[in-house]
């Protein structure tokens, strides 16, 4: 999977032939997510193709806390009343780049990304909102991410840092 590197967004990435073929999603990296990074309301990370620099997808990062409640049947604690997650709050593969298992690279990355600064900041999960059914049994199901409550489309994966340590400590 060497083929693909991350970085973050820039505003001098040429996103006008980017199509995930979602409309809302290739709308929002060409005219909403530098003003939504300008204010602090997310990170935008952008999937590159090593072969010929060509955007291949991206995604967004927030900060976020979810209600116990909400996490009750999935996380016993009591003792809080919100937890901190980080939200993936948009993902988006080029059409030309499907198949090639990119979800689970963009996942590792995140995951590797959290283990990077769990000495200073620590997430008890990734949180996921999906646009359909389909995305939940193709792409999240399978990486690990469980509904919030029975037919929710949102998902969460909880992290578990001793499997990061083994995974991505050199």
């Amino acid at each position: 999977m060497n083929d693909f590197y991350f970085t973050s967004y820039s505003h001098d990435f040429d996103f006008s032939s980017f199509n995930c073929g979602d409309d809302d999603l290739d709308q929002y990296i060409k005219n909403q997510v530098e003003k939504d990074i300008a204010i602090g309301m997310c990170s935008c990370i952008v999937m590159m193709s090593s072969k010929n620099n060509e955007i291949s997808g991206y995604f967004t990062l927030t900060p976020r806390s979810i209600g116990i409640q909400k996490l009750q049947s999935l996380i016993k604690q009591p003792d809080y009343p919100s937890l901190p997650f980080l939200l993936v709050g948009r993902l988006a593969i080029d059409q030309k780049y499907r198949g090639n298992k990119l979800s689970e690279l963009i996942f590792s990355f995140i995951l590797k990304t959290i283990f990077d600064i769990s000495k200073v900041v620590k997430f008890v999960g990734i949180e996921v909102e999906a646009k359909n059914n389909l995305l939940i049994k193709k792409v999240y199901e399978p990486l690990g991410f469980i509904a919030i409550s029975p037919n929710s489309r949102r998902l969460v994966y909880l992290i578990d840092y001793q499997s990061l340590k083994d995974n991505y400590e050199n």
